[in-house]
């Protein structure tokens, strides 16, 4: 129910649907804050994707974010033009997840025609222990891409 909430940008529902579950006592799971946070990102509820919903997952169920929490908080941050902040957070995720969300960033860059990375923002989020070559490949395409004004 929660999922289709969210599929369908219907964020007050999935956040009513979530508010029911736990009243009745029933803990949430990783899929159950995957639908919240796709809900609150689609529904353009950034302050509760990133401090609320993310945070409680964590801290609160102890549930570890998998590649798709991760992307679906770039994916809100960068529907907000807020690039800057998602490659700080992107450089915070220790997991293999980051090149998943690394790909959303740069969707989102293109998305909004953003120019305002460069190679040098991506330095930390691609580091020595992360570089390959596909790493290296999505870095150039943001690279010529501002260089066109996409």
């Amino acid at each position: 129910m929660l999922a289709g909430h969210a599929h369908h940008g219907n964020s007050k529902e999935v956040l009513k649907a979530f508010d029911e579950k736990q009243k009745h006592g029933m803990n949430p799971d990783a899929i159950t804050f995957l639908s919240v946070l796709s809900g609150c990102s689609h529904g353009n509820l950034l302050d509760r994707v990133m401090i609320g919903y993310f945070v409680l997952m964590h801290d609160e169920y102890v549930i570890s974010p998998m590649m798709e929490h991760y992307a679906v908080v770039v994916d809100a941050l960068g529907r907000a033009g807020l690039f800057h902040e998602t490659v700080k957070f992107v450089e915070g995720i220790d997991s293999e997840a980051w090149i998943v969300v690394l790909r959303s960033l740069l969707s989102c860059c293109i998305l909004h025609g953003s120019t305002q990375l460069d190679s040098d923002d991506f330095r930390p989020v691609v580091g020595e222990k992360k570089q390959n070559d596909e790493s290296r490949g999505l870095v150039l395409i943001l690279v010529v891409g501002s260089m066109l004004e996409l």
